[in-house]
């Protein structure tokens, strides 16, 4: 099950709409900040719509128990109403997505947040999936398929030359030869990293072979040319760890999310861009995001076990 590359469109546009909010909620805006706002709303039809439905959703906000559960611990913290609007907001459309993603394949193998698993396959071949992984199986006496549905997973590919080894991951296919290797797919996005011998990641005409210690990325149009990988950081997560180097924050807290239960959301476009650099232990992530609290310019709010916010400090 993946998000396409329409309903990940709707996600962003929901997601500037709540900056927008956010900002001439907050204070008195500019005259030039609302003439952009003004040029925003008008640029396409779907940004009204947007806007409205979070207006709609500010309007109820005392209405979600969430809020209403936590509303001293929350004032102590000194968290605004519309702050808390503007995440709810995005909680609610990031399950609104998950709930339309298309249907496809049913999941033979599947991993639930914070989860990892090792399957061994009918023909000897071991697949380790990460969190939040989905992989559907179509074996035949020809060839050996596997469909990775989302997520990521690492292959150790039992040799059988005859029955040629194939991942597909949205309109791309990856096929082995004589390997192991990892593929990650979000939505169309898909990225290959060989830690031994090679494979072939092909789209349409369009193939490329990756060796090992490198990696490649098809976007949904094109395959990049393969580069060197850092396997250790890159595959971390196999040992428990995720590691991150100069990353954005907006990336970190989607991987987070990821393997711990919960959302963390980062507020501010600023702040989403804000490099971090930090070796993450799985079992022990709520203390990783309250360090990124202490060393990032941001302040960290629990909003209860299920939401976590980063403002800008």
């Amino acid at each position: 099950m993946g998000v396409d590359r329409e309903e990940a469109d709707y996600l962003r546009i929901v997601e500037e709409a709540a900056a927008w909010f956010a900002k001439l909620n907050d204070g008195k805006p500019s005259s030039r900040y609302r003439q952009a706002f003004s040029e925003w709303l008008n640029s396409d039809p779907r940004h009204a719509d947007a806007y409205a439905d979070i207006q709609r959703l500010w309007d109820s906000a005392g209405e979600i128990p969430v809020l209403k559960e936590h509303d001293k611990a929350l004032k102590t913290k000194k968290v605004t109403r519309r702050q808390l609007g503007v995440a709810a907001m995005l909680l609610a459309s990031g399950a609104l997505l998950w709930r339309l993603a298309p249907s496809g394949p049913h999941p033979d193998f599947q991993t639930a947040t914070g989860q990892r698993k090792t399957v061994t396959l009918a023909d000897g071949t071991r697949v380790e999936l990460a969190a939040q992984t989905q992989i559907a199986l179509g074996f035949t006496p020809e060839t050996r398929r596997v469909v990775l549905l989302a997520g990521e997973a690492f292959f150790e590919v039992a040799p059988a030359p005859e029955r040629p080894f194939v991942v597909d991951a949205g309109s791309a296919s990856v096929r082995a030869l004589g390997t192991a290797f990892a593929v990650s797919r979000e939505a169309q996005d898909v990225r290959v990293l060989v830690t031994e011998h090679a494979v072939r990641l092909s789209s349409g005409t369009r193939n490329v072979e990756i060796t090992s210690g490198h990696s490649a990325a098809y976007d949904g149009y094109q395959i990049s040319a393969p580069e060197a990988a850092d396997m250790r950081s890159d595959l971390a997560w196999r040992e428990g760890r995720l590691v991150f180097t100069h990353a954005p924050f907006g990336q970190v807290a989607a991987t987070i999310n990821r393997w711990r239960t919960g959302r963390l959301i980062v507020v501010g476009e600023e702040l989403v861009r804000q490099p971090v650099t930090v070796i993450a232990e799985i079992d022990q992530l709520d203390a990783v995001i309250a360090r990124l609290g202490e060393i990032l310019p941001t302040r960290i709010v629990e909003v209860g076990p299920w939401l976590t916010l980063a403002f800008p400090r």
